[in-house]
């Protein structure tokens, strides 16, 4: 009879390895014949099938250039703090590819039974333990196999915090105010993505990364929703993107970016051809709820949830995001951009793409103060002029010094 191995993970998570399936604290890994292939792959950023999926972008390796979430990299050098013609410039940073989070062996806490006082939660061999720091006897949750402490969290929106408990078979939530212990079921792979407030209401919600589709437990009503997602996908990051009550999450697919409004129960979608990275979430608009700024290549769009369109600023050739911040003293922040060439400023509240050319190689030195009033200056530093200068945006000048 063949001898089993077992390996014990003291403090966070128990591996069985004659089990073929991976348990970490984000989730289960089933090593199936697929993913040992190399067609499969899951993290709690998202699945990787057969494309370059990442939760910054998606790469292409299209001809006209590499893109990353700074800017687009082609034959010219361009960075986001400027352009140099003597062929010295700062490398664009590359889409990074998923990886998956390691466990720390650790102890976690909360106050899991609503008594006023921190208790202390950890692993051991046949379940999850719960110190109680009041004084009360220690509790122990039974949980065989392979098992893993994902967090300690308010899930429910009542007093007390939940633990979260990944297993092969099942997410867990461990109720201490009630000794109770909710299973959600969930078949092959899984990754906990994270827990935020995805309705407005009490308690967080749990995002759960699975082939083919992206799970949502709302442990408050005894729930969980899924929401299609065919093919490679990644989870850029939750924000507010259209004022509206609940957190959205952000979805990178080859062909769209997707915005999950979970308390809408709806998915959006913003069709993107090509390679694509995020910049970043900001407000451009001065209004309530972020944009999403997109690099491609020929042009740089904004995502506009809270009116559900998207719009495009085109740039020819290389380009670098600097940053963005407020230069004209409106509500909105505006998106500095580097060109061979000059300096272009995209403010979105009035749709407007501003130039202020400057020749040569030169430098961005950051945003300055430069008059005492609104909105912040652009100081600039050319290299091939030997000389300082400021772009005023707020009068759309450019003055050199």
């Amino acid at each position: 009879m063949q001898k089993k191995t077992f390996v014990l993970v003291f403090c966070i998570c128990f591996l069985v390895c004659a089990n073929a399936q991976g348990v970490y604290s984000w989730g289960v890994d089933a090593n199936s014949t697929e993913n040992q292939r190399g067609k499969s792959s899951i993290a709690p950023g998202g699945i990787s099938i057969t494309n370059y999926c990442s939760s910054t972008g998606v790469s292409i390796n299209a001809r006209e250039g590499r893109v990353s979430s700074q800017g687009i990299l082609s034959a010219q050098e361009v960075s986001s703090e400027g352009v140099n013609e003597e062929a010295i410039s700062v490398p664009s940073e590359e889409i990074p590819a998923l990886k998956q989070e390691e466990n720390a062996t650790r102890s976690l806490q909360g106050d899991c039974n609503n008594d006023g006082s921190e208790d202390i939660i950890y692993a051991e061999i046949g379940g999850v333990r719960v110190v109680y720091g009041g004084g009360k006897p220690s509790k122990l949750y039974p949980f065989s196999g392979s098992f893993a402490i994902n967090g300690v969290y308010d899930v429910d929106g009542k007093p007390g915090m939940e633990i979260g408990v990944v297993q092969v078979g099942g997410f867990h939530i461990i109720h201490g105010t009630t000794n109770n212990v909710k299973k959600y079921s969930l078949s092959g792979s899984y990754a906990i993505n994270g827990n935020y407030d995805l309705d407005a209401e009490a308690g967080d919600e749990i995002g759960i990364v699975q082939v083919g589709g992206f799970q949502i437990i709302q442990d408050s009503t005894g729930t969980m929703k899924t929401y299609s997602l065919q093919g490679d996908y990644a989870i850029n990051g939750n924000y507010d993107t259209n004022g509206q009550p609940g957190i959205k999450i952000g979805i990178v697919q080859v062909g769209a970016f997707r915005i999950l409004d979970h308390k809408a129960k709806t998915m959006r979608s913003y069709p993107l051809s090509g390679s694509y990275a995020i910049n970043g979430n900001y407000d451009t608009n001065g209004l309530e709820g972020d944009e999403l700024a997109i690099v491609q290549v020929g042009a740089m769009r904004i995502i506009d949830d809270r009116n559900k369109t998207m719009r495009s600023y085109p740039l020819s050739g290389s380009y670098a995001i600097n940053g963005n911040y407020d230069t004209n003293g409106q509500a909105g922040n505006e998106i500095g951009i580097v060109q061979v060439g000059g300096f272009r400023i995209i403010c979105d509240k009035s749709q407007d793409l501003r130039y202020y050319p400057i020749s040569g190689s030169y430098r961005i030195n950051g945003t300055t103060e430069y008059d005492g009033n609104p909105g912040a200056e652009i100081s600039i530093y050319s290299i091939s002029n030997n000389k300082s200068g400021v772009i005023i945006d707020r009068t759309k000048t450019l003055k050199w010094y």
